[in-house]
């Protein structure tokens, strides 16, 4: 049996197909005795015939309905957030410079060890423990907010955060507001101290690297007679905390010979930054440097190859200070080939 599809140009069905309402019914006409179905048997065929206008409507009725029933949960969802996030935010924001400016206005008392060994008090009667190292403000906030452990820790950060960016009480609001809310400050604030915490790491293993290479100038090595100051390329206390001073040479093959071009001071700061390239394949932990350091230092202080007075300073003290491995103003030379 053919179908409409089979009789009509594909122009003619394509209009025929929007000309007609879009609905879940289909009609499918399949014959029976063809070798292609009979393997899986006879389809369920449904028809159309009985689309009646008022189906339509009703269909379109419920659509409308049920995006109406959405849309009022939307409304309703962008009204607790207005109400309850933004304005309660907002109160809170509002509650923490209040507290903010009571803290300030305590510290800036006269009475004001009066005021928080007062406070200690009430707070020992209500059962509210302090420790012996609880800070002024943390007394102060914990007075205020009573015993909620979470809330005073959550107000002292961001009151000490306010005091270290010297805000007012009538800055803090908008401020906290600025920086995307509390938990953001804290997750910018967290990240803050852990990259400090490992520039100072990275500082520390230079540190530790200006000791050893320092240490290596008591060690027999080659010597030469430069004629020549080194250029300087800084000024003030930068370049008095440089180490080394660097060569420029060039190598001649022919010779296997390398020929000085000229010398450098870079400075402390650019110095460190050498130290750190030339160190940066090195993944010897702090500790271990430290070990190594102390080590080499004990060997040349058994071999003698120190100045006694040296030694003697050496002995007193097991960090690598730079005044430590450095007699006077000299400084240590290191080759910089180009």
């Amino acid at each position: 049996m053919a179908t409409i599809e089979e009789k009509v140009t594909p122009e003619v069905l394509e209009r025929l197909k929007g000309a007609l309402p879009i609905t879940d019914q289909v009609n499918v006409l399949i014959d029976a005795d063809s070798s292609s179905n009979s393997l899986f048997g006879k389809k369920v065929t449904k028809s159309n015939n009985d689309l009646l206008p008022e189906k339509i409507a009703a269909k379109d009725k419920e659509i409308a309905s049920a995006m109406e029933e959405c849309n009022q949960i939307i409304d309703k969802s962008i009204k607790f957030h207005e109400d309850f996030v933004v304005r309660g935010n907002q109160a809170l924001y509002k509650l923490i410079a209040d507290t903010y400016a009571v803290v300030l206005k305590i510290q800036m008392s006269e009475y004001r060890s009066h005021i928080i060994n007062a406070f200690k008090d009430v707070l020992e009667d209500q059962g509210v423990k302090l420790q012996v190292n609880t800070t002024d403000l943390l007394v102060i906030i914990k007075y205020i907010v009573g015993g909620d452990r979470k809330k005073a820790f959550n107000f002292s950060r961001i009151i000490e955060i306010a005091m270290r960016e010297n805000l007012s009480a009538q800055e803090l609001p908008g401020y906290i507001a600025r920086r995307g809310g509390i938990s953001k400050i804290y997750e910018t604030e967290q990240e803050g101290q852990i990259k400090l915490q490992d520039d100072l790491l990275k500082s520390k293993r230079v540190k530790l690297f200006k000791g050893i290479l320092s240490l290596k100038q008591w060690e027999p090595a080659i010597e030469i007679n430069y004629p020549e100051l080194p250029f300087s390329h800084s000024d003030g206390h930068d370049a008095e905390k440089s180490s080394f001073v660097f060569f420029m040479t060039h190598f001649d093959k022919s010779k296997n010979t390398y020929k000085i071009l000229s010398s450098h001071d870079f400075g402390g700061s650019f110095e460190n930054s050498i130290i750190k390239f030339m160190t940066k394949n090195n993944e010897t932990d702090g500790e271990t440097l430290l070990k190594a350091f102390n080590k080499k230092r004990s060997r040349l202080i058994e071999q003698k190859l120190v100045p006694e007075a040296i030694a003697e300073i050496w002995k007193k003290s097991s960090l690598p200070l730079a005044n430590q491995v450095q007699t006077g103003n000299e400084k240590s030379v290191t080759n910089l080939e180009i």
